[in-house]
């Protein structure tokens, strides 16, 4: 088995949890695989990690070191992945993130068994048409995805369309569209 760890710098101090998840999978028969921009960090000392790009390793599962906003960066970077998502929650509220720092040995024995249920989540493809239906831009995001009329100081005007039909139109500030995992942030 073969676990890509995602650390999130800021909410792992030292990588101390990155640390400790890969000491976890090589006691216990899991390649432990970081993104090859942590081999010059304390992350080395360890025999027997990879540092690569994911897509090269093709793990099995990642996991994010962070709160909710590390996963959903985590899972936008590597959505083209033929594998599974989880989360170390390191941050405030951890929505996401299912994985505690208190157990995570039996978490990891537990994922490395497939003692663990996966859940299906919808993914929204977003783009945006200038009026003169030039593409603006296009993305796809888990949670949701904000139009916003930027710093001008007038309503906005939009359509919204779902696989093609017109919906709504809308003048105001903007638009917030929504997964059934989207952020309450707003």
């Amino acid at each position: 088995m073969v676990i890509g760890i995602y650390a999130n710098e800021n909410r792992d101090q030292g990588f101390k949890t990155a640390l400790n998840i890969a000491t976890i999978c090589l006691k216990n028969g899991i390649t432990p695989v970081f993104e090859e921009k942590y081999c010059d960090t304390v992350l080395n000392i360890l025999s027997g990690v990879i540092f690569s790009d994911f897509f090269s390793v093709n793990p099995d599962i990642v996991m994010s070191i962070g709160g909710d906003g590390t996963f959903l960066s985590m899972v936008s970077k590597y959505r083209n992945l033929d594998c599974s998502f989880t989360g170390v929650n390191k941050g405030s509220i951890g929505f996401l993130t299912a994985i505690s720092v208190d157990n995570l040995e039996e978490s990891i024995l537990k994922l490395k068994n497939g003692e663990y249920r996966t859940i299906d989540r919808t993914q929204l493809l977003v783009k945006v048409y200038s009026r003169e239906g030039e593409l603006k831009g296009t993305d796809i995001c888990l949670n949701d995805c904000m139009v916003a009329r930027g710093l001008k100081p007038h309503i906005t005007k939009l359509l919204l369309l779902i696989d093609g039909h017109e919906v709504e139109r809308y003048q105001g500030d903007g638009i917030l569209v929504s997964t059934a995992t989207g952020a309450t942030a707003y």
